[in-house]
């Protein structure tokens, strides 16, 4: 496959998959818009990242074939998460068999912390827009994600940009009143 069919096959159509669908929401975005605007993300985390930048272009390219599988379900327990992994593995080797530098980008988007506090504050910010434009039903979304950051934060040596951003989204989120009792109580389980 050139890199002309891997583009026109494999990341066009990365436009017509719908990102975050497993919610209930007033707008929609696509896969495609999802990735720009998490290696926008990391480049203003990191600017000097490049490896992260381009990691984030292609974080979630499997989605061009799976679709959005939802962040929250990911984690509901252990076994999906594990399964979740193998299946993206077998698409991007076995289906979308990307170029050699799109799948070694890809491959770094899954262990690193810049794509996964960029990709994070992407959700946070189109749940916290939701939420601005009256959609209530995401707010706890606003609030797992301010866990998941605090986490992340805590676990692993980070830029200080992401602590900066992490600590304006707890601001933010105090604003609005997004806190923990927001949290269904079938999804409580994510912030432990």
């Amino acid at each position: 496959m050139t890199d002309l069919d891997f583009l026109r096959r494999h990341v066009m159509r990365l436009r017509h998959q719908e990102w975050f669908n497993t919610q209930p929401r007033l707008t929609h975005i696509s896969v495609a818009e999802h990735l720009f605007l998490t290696a926008a993300t990391a480049f203003l985390l990191a600017p000097d990242d490049a490896e992260a930048i381009k990691a984030a272009l292609f974080h979630d390219l499997e989605e061009g074939f799976t679709g959005d599988v939802s962040a929250l379900a990911k984690r509901l327990d252990g076994s999906v998460k594990k399964a979740w992994n193998g299946l993206k593995s077998v698409v991007m080797l076995e289906i979308i068999d990307p170029p050699d530098a799109v799948f070694a980008a890809w491959d770094n988007a899954q262990t690193n912390k810049v794509v996964k506090a960029a990709d994070l504050l992407v959700m946070w910010m189109y749940a916290m827009e939701e939420v601005e434009m009256g959609n209530e039903s995401i707010k706890y979304v606003c609030y797992i994600v301010e866990t998941w950051l605090h986490k992340l934060i805590t676990a692993n040596a980070i830029p200080e940009s992401v602590i900066v951003a992490y600590e304006q989204v707890m601001n933010e989120n105090k604003k609005r009143g997004v806190r923990k009792g927001c949290v269904p109580e079938e999804y409580e389980r994510l912030l432990a």
